[in-house]
Protein backbone atom coordinates (compact mmCIF):
# COMPACT_ATOMS: atom_id res chain seq x y z
CA UNK A 1 0.00 0.00 0.00
CA UNK A 2 2.83 2.66 1.15
CA UNK A 3 5.13 1.38 -2.17
CA UNK A 4 1.98 2.10 -4.04
CA UNK A 5 1.59 5.53 -2.79
CA UNK A 6 5.17 6.10 -3.12
CA UNK A 7 5.28 5.33 -6.53
CA UNK A 8 2.10 7.58 -7.35
CA UNK A 9 4.01 10.41 -5.96
CA UNK A 10 7.35 9.78 -7.62
CA UNK A 11 5.36 10.25 -10.96
CA UNK A 12 3.42 12.99 -9.69
CA UNK A 13 6.84 14.76 -8.23
CA UNK A 14 8.39 14.14 -12.14
CA UNK A 15 5.72 15.68 -13.56
CA UNK A 16 5.46 18.75 -12.00
CA UNK A 17 9.16 18.90 -12.29
CA UNK A 18 8.91 18.47 -15.84
CA UNK A 19 6.55 20.99 -16.44
CA UNK A 20 8.43 23.36 -14.00
CA UNK A 21 11.35 22.64 -16.35
CA UNK A 22 9.49 23.44 -19.50
CA UNK A 23 8.31 26.79 -18.01
CA UNK A 24 11.90 27.92 -16.63
CA UNK A 25 13.16 26.53 -20.10
CA UNK A 26 10.41 28.62 -22.64
CA UNK A 27 11.11 31.93 -20.03
CA UNK A 28 14.99 31.24 -20.47
CA UNK A 29 15.05 30.85 -24.28
CA UNK A 30 15.15 34.63 -25.25
CA UNK A 31 16.82 36.13 -22.11
CA UNK A 32 19.92 33.08 -23.00
CA UNK A 33 19.99 35.09 -26.69
CA UNK A 34 20.06 38.24 -25.35
CA UNK A 35 22.64 38.17 -22.65
CA UNK A 36 24.78 34.82 -23.27
CA UNK A 37 27.49 34.28 -20.68
CA UNK A 38 26.77 37.71 -19.00
CA UNK A 39 27.09 38.21 -14.93
CA UNK A 40 23.32 39.37 -14.79
CA UNK A 41 20.81 37.85 -12.24
CA UNK A 42 19.42 35.89 -14.89
CA UNK A 43 22.43 33.78 -15.05
CA UNK A 44 22.80 33.58 -11.45
CA UNK A 45 18.96 32.41 -10.53
CA UNK A 46 19.15 29.55 -12.99
CA UNK A 47 22.38 28.33 -12.24
CA UNK A 48 21.14 28.29 -8.33
CA UNK A 49 18.03 26.27 -9.98
CA UNK A 50 20.25 24.39 -11.47
CA UNK A 51 22.51 23.22 -9.04
CA UNK A 52 19.22 22.90 -6.79
CA UNK A 53 17.70 20.04 -8.91
CA UNK A 54 21.12 18.44 -9.49
CA UNK A 55 21.85 18.42 -5.46
CA UNK A 56 21.15 14.60 -4.09
CA UNK A 57 19.63 15.00 -0.63
CA UNK A 58 18.95 11.67 -0.02
CA UNK A 59 19.51 8.17 -1.26
CA UNK A 60 17.62 4.84 0.08
CA UNK A 61 19.77 2.17 0.17
CA UNK A 62 18.98 -1.60 -0.53
CA UNK A 63 17.70 -2.04 3.31
CA UNK A 64 15.70 1.03 3.00
CA UNK A 65 17.22 3.27 5.23
CA UNK A 66 17.94 6.76 4.28
CA UNK A 67 21.10 8.22 3.76
CA UNK A 68 21.19 11.84 4.27
CA UNK A 69 25.27 13.06 5.16
CA UNK A 70 27.08 13.50 1.91
CA UNK A 71 29.94 10.74 3.38
CA UNK A 72 27.67 8.41 3.84
CA UNK A 73 26.16 9.01 0.18
CA UNK A 74 29.42 8.70 -1.21
CA UNK A 75 30.80 5.81 0.36
CA UNK A 76 27.37 4.13 -0.28
CA UNK A 77 27.75 5.25 -4.18
CA UNK A 78 31.18 4.02 -3.63
CA UNK A 79 30.36 0.37 -2.16
CA UNK A 80 27.80 0.19 -5.38
CA UNK A 81 29.81 0.73 -8.03
CA UNK A 82 32.57 -1.67 -6.42
CA UNK A 83 30.11 -4.30 -5.70
CA UNK A 84 28.80 -3.95 -9.24
CA UNK A 85 32.01 -4.18 -11.06
CA UNK A 86 33.45 -6.45 -8.83
CA UNK A 87 33.23 -10.21 -8.95
CA UNK A 88 33.97 -12.85 -5.96
CA UNK A 89 35.29 -15.51 -8.55
CA UNK A 90 37.61 -13.54 -10.74
CA UNK A 91 38.61 -16.20 -13.91
CA UNK A 92 41.90 -15.30 -15.42
CA UNK A 93 42.53 -17.81 -18.57
CA UNK A 94 46.45 -19.31 -17.72
CA UNK A 95 47.72 -18.47 -21.41
CA UNK A 96 46.28 -15.04 -23.25
CA UNK A 97 47.70 -16.02 -25.90
CA UNK A 98 45.75 -19.04 -26.60
CA UNK A 99 42.50 -16.31 -27.13
CA UNK A 100 43.65 -15.60 -30.11
CA UNK A 101 45.19 -16.17 -33.58
CA UNK A 102 48.03 -14.75 -34.24
CA UNK A 103 48.35 -12.28 -37.87
CA UNK A 104 51.88 -11.73 -38.39
CA UNK A 105 53.75 -14.71 -39.08
CA UNK A 106 57.22 -15.14 -37.55
CA UNK A 107 59.28 -13.97 -41.15
CA UNK A 108 57.15 -10.61 -40.63
CA UNK A 109 57.62 -9.97 -37.48
CA UNK A 110 61.59 -10.55 -37.64
CA UNK A 111 61.39 -8.41 -40.43
CA UNK A 112 59.66 -5.65 -38.13
CA UNK A 113 61.74 -6.23 -35.47
CA UNK A 114 65.69 -6.13 -37.40
CA UNK A 115 67.72 -2.80 -37.46
CA UNK A 116 67.26 -0.69 -40.88
CA UNK A 117 70.05 -0.31 -42.90
CA UNK A 118 71.67 3.36 -43.66
CA UNK A 119 70.23 3.14 -47.54
CA UNK A 120 66.65 2.51 -45.87
CA UNK A 121 67.16 5.37 -43.44
CA UNK A 122 68.32 7.74 -46.27
CA UNK A 123 65.45 6.54 -48.98
CA UNK A 124 62.97 7.35 -46.06
CA UNK A 125 64.12 10.71 -44.68
CA UNK A 126 64.31 11.81 -48.63
CA UNK A 127 60.85 10.88 -48.88
CA UNK A 128 59.27 12.81 -46.69
CA UNK A 129 57.66 15.80 -48.29
CA UNK A 130 55.00 17.06 -45.11
CA UNK A 131 56.41 20.10 -42.92
CA UNK A 132 57.35 19.41 -39.22
CA UNK A 133 55.39 20.89 -36.24
CA UNK A 134 57.76 23.92 -36.72
CA UNK A 135 56.93 24.43 -40.51
CA UNK A 136 59.81 23.43 -41.64
CA UNK A 137 60.73 19.93 -44.27
CA UNK A 138 63.33 17.18 -43.11
CA UNK A 139 65.17 18.01 -46.37
CA UNK A 140 65.80 21.57 -44.76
Amino acid sequence: MLASQEAQLQVELHASLKNEELLWRSKSRNQWLATPELNTRFFHVTTFIRRRRNFIEGLKSETGCWLNSHMAIGDYLCSNFQNLFATSSPTLPGDISDLFSPIITDADNDFLCRVPDEAEIFTVVHSVEAPGPDGITALF
